[in-house]
């Protein structure tokens, strides 16, 4: 049989005298076919349906084949009551023939044949059109009308039984299609795009983990990549000051990690005047007596909260650390030692580089000098030794042909050191291999190939301004670090710079080891090279044991009160009396 168009009635009465048509006819079973209703009521009453509603498309329903011949010619569309639909509810609509879509997307006009007749009772036809669904009066009588619905649908056949499932799936568009009646159309959309995003997360957490893992791995890598691999640490006001004037505070986000170390945190940012973070300053913050140090040596041993605050930094990445600290007050006499030996159970090389106090100043500054490189030594460590004499004195000047003066020096050699990544880890190497505890620096800052031509021109420059006054004879082990611009590589490689120095040291110390480091190339235009000779191996006893005769009464004064013992002093002065 065909598939027949639906349409929508537009008279109730003519609607209710179609179903005692129908109601006759199911009790005479003629033909087994449904009627056709007469249309003759005038009264009509007009549903305004939504044409902004889009029509379903194919929608399929179920039809009744009619046979009457006599209401064939019947075309005019009447209205359908909505409050029609609980005479059907017990009637079920397949859900292959009434997918309607949750959205609301498919509130439209059907349209069904004038051949499709349905009866319905005189009960149903007293309802209006207009009688809302929320109404509980009206929920009563849809509840009595469902009963006689049951009565007439129970001796009715398969094809009348389908005409009344037809009724309902056209009752139910006509819901939608009514504005009052219709569910909102935001709501629907919320839940369908909820239900969108559960499924959605389903999916998700279906995808293999294995994708998720690497790309936690690449981001812990990339942060790990973020953490210094080198610090800068600063005892005392007076290499902190040193600091403050340089670009070294910038280097933070270069993988340099700067720490300043002093007694009192407030007078740190006191004289620093707000230029230091305070997350870099790490301080006693103790009223103790901190002149001499053996004052600050006991605290600092029984005391791990110093030491715990400088551990919570980021150092799991350290390569090596520089341990900048004046030698002749009692902070860092006795920090620098302690630091330094932190740092080796943390497993990080370190490097010290004491500033040993000026000939001028007092006794007690020697005498905290003279203990402080002492017990370095003794714990065998490796220092870089500068005087403070030589190093107010110096006169240099840089890569960009300006005047190095001072203790700006000090910058400059910090500049360098950290450029090249495993100097500290290279440098402890050769000292340990060799037992060669103490260096100084010769350095030649910013010559220029056009000024003094040869490379050995350039390494007689380092006799003028030494770091620490010294034997060069007495030297025994050399690590020499370059740097030049990219347009010197070719004329200046690695073993050339070896074949010249080893030729230079000839005639001027016995070396036993000479390590030349791989040069630091950089982007410039300029023919001005920085070399740094760090020589190892030097005899001191001489210079030392002077001091240590100068500081004996201060030092048996100490021993007196019981502030040290004269067994410790004597391991200290051993290990500075010979040649280390």
């Amino acid at each position: 049989m065909p598939k027949r168009k639906l349409r929508l009635w537009y008279n109730k009465n003519d609607y209710l005298k179609e179903r005692e048509n129908e109601k006759k006819l199911s009790e005479t079973n003629q033909n087994d076919n449904v009627t056709e209703p007469v249309l003759t009521d005038e009264k009509t009453e007009t549903t305004i349906i939504d044409d902004t509603i889009p029509p379903v498309e194919n929608a399929e329903m179920p039809s009744v084949e009619n046979e009457t011949k006599s209401l064939q010619t019947e075309t005019q569309k009447e209205v359908l009551p909505i409050e029609t639909q609980a005479d059907l509810k017990q009637a079920e609509i397949p859900s292959s023939k009434s997918n309607i879509n949750e959205e609301g997307s498919n509130k439209e006009k059907i349209q069904i044949e004038p051949n499709s007749a349905i009866t319905l009772t005189q009960t149903q036809a007293e309802q209006t059109p207009t009688e809302s669904y929320s109404n509980p009066q009206i929920i009563e009588k849809e509840t009595q009308e469902t009963s006689l619905v049951n009565d007439i649908v129970s001796p009715v056949d398969v094809k009348q039984k389908q005409a009344l499932i037809e009724l309902k799936w056209v009752k139910d568009q006509d819901k939608l299609a009514d504005p009052l009646t219709r569910p909102n159309a935001e709501q629907e959309i919320l839940s369908v795009e909820s239900i969108k995003e559960e499924e959605a997360i389903e999916i998700e957490n279906k995808v293999p983990m294995i994708e998720s893992v690497v790309d936690i791995e690449k981001y812990t890598d990339s942060l790990k990549r973020l953490l210094p691999t080198k610090a800068v640490v600063c005892i005392g006001e007076y290499p902190i000051n040193i600091i403050l004037n340089s670009s070294f505070i910038g280097k933070k986000d270069q993988g340099v990690l700067p720490i300043f170390v002093e007694k009192s945190t407030k007078d740190v940012i006191k004289w620093s005047q707000g230029r230091l973070e305070n997350g870099s300053i790490v301080c006693l913050d103790e009223d103790i007596d901190s002149h001499f140090w053996y004052d600050i040596l006991p605290y600092v041993v029984e005391n791990e909260s110093f030491f715990e605050k400088i551990k919570g930094k980021p150092i799991e990445k350290l390569l090596g650390a520089i341990i900048v600290s004046s030698t002749w007050n009692g902070i860092g006499s006795a920090l620098l030692p302690s630091l330094s030996t932190q740092f080796k159970e943390w497993n990080i090389n370190s490097i010290a580089l004491p500033l040993l106090p000026s000939k001028a100043q007092p006794l007690d500054n020697q005498f905290n000098s003279l203990a402080c490189i002492g017990i370095l030594a003794s714990r065998k460590a490796t220092l870089l030794l500068i005087d403070r004499d030589k190093l107010e004195t110096y006169t240099g000047i840089d890569r960009n042909g300006f005047g190095i003066y001072g203790n700006m020096v000090i910058n400059y050699l910090l500049d360098l050191i950290l450029t090249k990544e495993t100097f500290a880890q290279e440098l402890c190497e050769l000292s340990n291999s060799f037992d060669t505890k103490m260096f100084t620096t010769l350095l030649a800052s910013g010559v220029s190939l056009k000024i003094y031509e040869t490379l050995e021109n350039m390494l007689d420059t380092t006799l003028l301004r030494p770091l620490f006054t010294f034997d060069l004879s007495s030297a025994t082990i050399l690590y020499v670090l370059v740097r030049m611009p990219f347009n010197l590589k070719d004329k200046f490689p690695r073993g050339k710079i070896e074949v010249t120095i080893t030729n230079w040291f000839k005639d001027k110390a016995d070396l036993e080891s000479i390590y030349i480091a791989d040069p630091i190339y950089v982007e410039d235009s300029s023919d001005r090279m920085d070399i740094a000779m760090f020589v190892g191996g030097f005899e001191t006893a001489t210079r030392f044991a002077t001091i240590e005769k100068k500081v004996a009464k201060m030092k048996d004064q100490a021993v007196k009160k019981g502030l040290i013992t004269e067994e410790d002093w004597q391991a200290i002065a051993k290990s500075l009396l010979n040649k280390i």
